[in-house]
């Protein structure tokens, strides 16, 4: 397979990516630009109450650029009083955006008291505009997310919120009943706490919406659940052996030897495997660290699965794992049988995301350095690799067994 005719694939979804993280970081910068702007206002105008004593409406604003300057500027005059401010933007296009940005925060006699107020609601709003869509690849769990938490804090403006608020939310919160009389899981209430704090931190560092986040102080909820399982080797004979279908035992098996997330598994194309390589590896965008890597096949098993799938692929765009009827397996369809199998199984703790934890810990059982294992599952941080490695009894007794036999040789 043609390493050049395949390479623009993955290329072109980060690089569209970049893009748009650049373009609304250069809009982020600006907009805290003029909010500094606007916040020297202040200082020169409410201080010596211009602002009370005129209305807003006589305040005008012009752009001009001096010579042998490569800013733009912009005056200021309300009444009689006049103040020259520079955009810190070369282009005039940019110091347009400035000043719009400005004019449309005071317009319409708007104090700045008035001003300096945002609702919770627009804080979502605009983090859920700026920061996730099109960028995060849990935009849709965010937007959830935001429409569960004003349910009970949407009245609220940013700077009401308080630690004992938030606290307050989250007890409630934790109290709610869901489906079939079952109360809300303690991770679902942290992931939207999480959000808020996330939400609070970007209107804090970025927009200079308020001075300290009040969820800081707010821990989460103590939760011990399915998230640390990891399968011993009798129970993934068990669910291979328990599932009815071929194309769910090749899902099974390659999540156990690769850790890939479901959905980098289910939306795998057959131009991101190159088999004919001196090492076939297969090249993806990690799903949510957005690392583009090289995986490299070298189980048989692996082997075996892929070189079989490929010999029905009819074009390089197909999806990799297909059904009995040669269509695509969606999440819903894996859904429904992964968790009919682990009904049989009698597995009440177990996740397809129990199969990534399984192969970081199988990892940990073959000695493999902790960063190679952090390569390998697509991570950012050492200390969320660290989640996913659990050492069993027979490891930790294996290893200080080493370390006695040690001794004893001194």
């Amino acid at each position: 397979m043609n390493y050049k005719n395949t390479k623009h694939v993955t290329e072109n979804v980060a690089l569209e990516k970049d893009l748009l993280l650049a373009q609304r970081e250069k809009n982020r910068k600006i907009y805290i630009l003029a909010q500094m702007l606007i916040d020297k206002l202040e200082i020169d105008f409410l201080a010596a109450g211009l602002w009370r004593d005129l209305p807003i409406k006589e305040v005008s604003m012009r752009l001009f650029k001096q010579k042998r300057s490569k800013f733009w500027y912009f005056d200021v005059v309300v009444g009689s009083k006049r103040i020259r401010y520079s955009t810190k933007c070369e282009k005039k296009k940019e110091a347009e955006m400035v000043k719009a940005l400005m004019v449309s925060k005071i317009k319409n006699n708007t104090s700045f008291e008035e001003i300096l107020n945002h609702s919770l609601q627009e804080a979502f709003d605009k983090y859920l505009e700026e920061c996730s869509k099109g960028i995060k690849d849990s935009y849709q769990r965010d937007v959830f997310s935001a429409q569960n938490i004003l349910k009970y804090l949407g009245d609220l403006q940013i700077k009401d919120l308080t630690p004992e608020k938030i606290y307050n939310w989250q007890q409630k919160r934790r109290k709610t009943f869901v489906a079939k009389g079952k109360i809300i899981s303690p991770r679902t209430v942290n992931i939207e706490r999480a959000f808020i704090h996330r939400v609070l931190e970007v209107a804090k560092t970025q927009w200079g919406w308020l001075e300290k986040n009040p969820v800081s102080n707010i821990p989460p909820l103590p939760y011990y659940g399915i998230r640390e399982r990891w399968l011993s080797e009798t129970e993934e004979q068990i669910l291979l052996l328990l599932a009815d279908h071929q194309w769910l035992k090749d899902i099974i098996v390659f999540g156990l030897y690769t850790g890939f997330r479901k959905g980098e598994i289910l939306s795998l194309k057959w131009n991101q495997v190159f088999l004919n390589a001196d090492i076939p590896f297969i090249r993806l965008v990690r799903e949510k660290s957005k690392i583009t890597m090289d995986f490299p096949l070298v189980d048989d098993k692996l082997l075996e699965i892929l070189h079989r799938l490929f010999a029905l692929k009819q074009n390089s765009d197909e999806s990799v794992f297909i059904d009995e009827n040669n269509m695509p397996v969606n999440e819903s369809r894996l859904r429904y049988w992964w968790d009919k199998v682990v009904k049989k199984a009698g597995f009440k703790d177990v996740v397809f995301h129990s199969l990534r934890h399984t192969f970081a810990t199988r990892c940990c059982r073959a000695n493999m350095p902790d960063r190679m294992v952090m390569g390998l599952l697509g991570q950012k941080s050492i200390k969320m690799t660290h989640q996913y490695m659990h050492p069993d009894l027979s490891m930790m007794s294996e290893k200080l067994r080493s370390l006695s036999l040690q001794k004893e040789a001194v």
